[in-house]
């Protein structure tokens, strides 16, 4: 790995010379009519965003009050997702990058902010998703700020949306980071937050420290990183960011920024398109179906599970919950992002709390021979904590639960929403009316003699995630006697496919 290369992988190397750069608006307006309601722009809770005592959102409005800039903004269409605003302070400057999205699943841009020690604005500039493909696909800007503007998006997506897989990077941008060269794809995960910022030459030079994980590796399951872990590299180090006479490159550099919807130039360094006409709203996502099943993804349960339930950490304690399955009582056990796990947590006759969940990616359960062998209203509303759990920084995609039970039946749940998902709370009432009718149906599908079969218990399960609000928001998995791991699949008709994984 490249220690200069990783030095350039800063997202405040973007963000905080832009403290410096962007001292006045530099838009190019690219459209007459607003597509979005602006008098809703900037509405928010003033008490869960202020920070420090400072409503930034209120500052900023206050701003376009006397400047009118949203409506000189290229994104003409997204509304911010302000619970995503990151704010990186020092004495004397604070600097605010804000995703925008137009379909709550898509980041169309970002709106960088600068404001000076007294907390006036100083500047604001928004790149969309146009600028960034003029701008890194154009070689007469420089490696280094290309990666910065790129690495920045891709931070602010991953922090919004969990995206961890991003495609159409230049073949000359992350020329050791990338797995797959031919399409220009890069995951990156596991970002941190920034554990101090200094400034040195007064206020000019500011340098900091961030965490990060690639996964590089091009020799394993035809050209696909499969998650080992020769594959990840995660590194922490000092980054330089900057300074006045450096500053971020110029709106659109070489390709005008316009945002006008411009093709990228054909070059040695375009990477090919592997989704057809199938695109996704921003060039650097896969599109749905991207690849057609060529460029596996590395979020998939599939090598989640596999990873998990092999790894020499967490298969001792699935082992302890299967032997204590049979004897009547639940136990479980917090298990972080590693497979480190807790030690055992003492539950009650048929429920266990997993508690503060804070630094763990997930947990396991066993149910109990007069239990239900799926997964509980409870059980489900613990997977939404975990995802929660994430925090900023993390995928909520990596939270899971697992449940044995003494009839051989071996689960996994894995949550498949974004961070605004996971905000969905259920009180006491709801849950025990969840668990009245996730009881009841139970009474009506078990068998009078025997255990239910694997498709009724399966059809069940997705019921209670439907009376919840969950479907699709949770992947179902089933892991046989033999370790063969099944990807659950309800179908439109109300079926059940079961497919093994490769």
């Amino acid at each position: 790995m490249r220690k200069k290369m990783i030095l350039r992988l800063s997202v405040l190397a973007v963000f905080l010379t832009l403290l410096w750069s962007c001292r006045s608006e530099d838009f190019t307006k690219t459209e007459t009519n607003p597509q979005r309601n602006n008098s809703d722009f900037f509405k928010h809770q003033s008490s869960l965003y202020a920070k420090n005592g400072t409503d930034y959102i209120w500052i900023l409005e206050e701003y376009n009050k006397e400047t009118d800039f949203l409506s000189q903004m290229p994104d003409q269409k997204g509304m911010p997702v302000w619970d995503k605003m990151y704010a990186v302070e020092t004495e004397n400057a604070t600097g605010l990058m804000i995703p925008l999205s137009y379909d709550n699943e898509t980041m169309s841009s970002v709106l960088f902010a600068t404001l000076d020690g007294k907390n006036t604005v100083t500047g604001v500039r928004n790149y969309d998703n146009t600028i960034l493909q003029d701008i890194v696909y154009d070689q007469k800007i420089s490696v280094e700020n290309r990666e910065k503007l790129f690495f920045t998006f891709m931070f602010m997506d991953n922090r919004t949306f969990g995206n961890e897989e991003f495609i159409g990077v230049p073949k000359d941008l992350f020329t050791e980071e990338k797995y797959d060269d031919q399409y220009g794809r890069i995951k990156v995960s596991d970002f941190t937050p920034i554990s101090e910022v200094t400034v040195h030459q007064e206020g000019k030079l500011f340098i900091g420290l961030t965490c990060f994980t690639t996964y590089h590796c091009t020799h394993h399951g035809g050209g696909a990183c499969d998650g080992c872990s020769e594959c990840q590299t995660t590194t922490c180090t000092p980054v330089i960011l900057g300074t006045a006479d450096d500053p971020f490159p110029p709106n659109g550099g070489g390709g005008g920024g316009s945002g006008g919807g411009g093709t990228p130039p054909i070059g040695p360094n375009v990477p090919d398109n592997p989704c057809g006409g199938t695109m996704s709203a921003a060039f650097y996502r896969p599109g749905p179906g991207c690849g057609g099943g060529v460029i596996p993804s590395n979020n998939d349960p599939c090598q989640k599970t596999k990873k998990l339930i092999n790894n020499a950490k967490t298969k001792p304690i699935i082992d302890a919950l299967k032997a204590k399955s049979a004897l009547g009582g639940e136990d479980g056990y917090k298990i972080k992002a590693d497979g480190t796990p807790t030690g055992a947590i003492h539950g009650a006759s048929h429920s266990v709390d997993f508690g503060d969940k804070t630094g763990y990616a997930g947990g396991y359960h066993n149910h109990t021979p007069t239990g239900i062998p799926v997964f509980s209203p409870n059980d489900m509303d613990q997977l939404l904590q975990f995802a929660l759990a994430q925090g900023n920084y993390g995928n909520p995609k990596n939270a899971f639960i697992g449940m044995v039970a003494p009839n051989g039946m071996h689960y996994i749940i894995w949550f498949n929403g974004n961070y605004n998902d996971a905000l969905v709370t259920f009180s006491q009432d709801q849950l025990d009316d969840y668990t009245d009718r996730y009881q009841t149906r139970y009474g009506m599908y078990k068998p009078s003699s025997g255990d239910m079969d694997n498709e009724a218990i399966e059809k069940f399960f997705f019921k209670a995630l439907k009376d919840m609000g969950l479907d699709k928001k949770v992947n179902l998995q089933r892991i046989e006697n033999d370790g063969i791991v099944k990807t659950i699949i309800k179908n439109t008709d109300g079926s059940i496919t079961a497919s093994p994984c490769p």
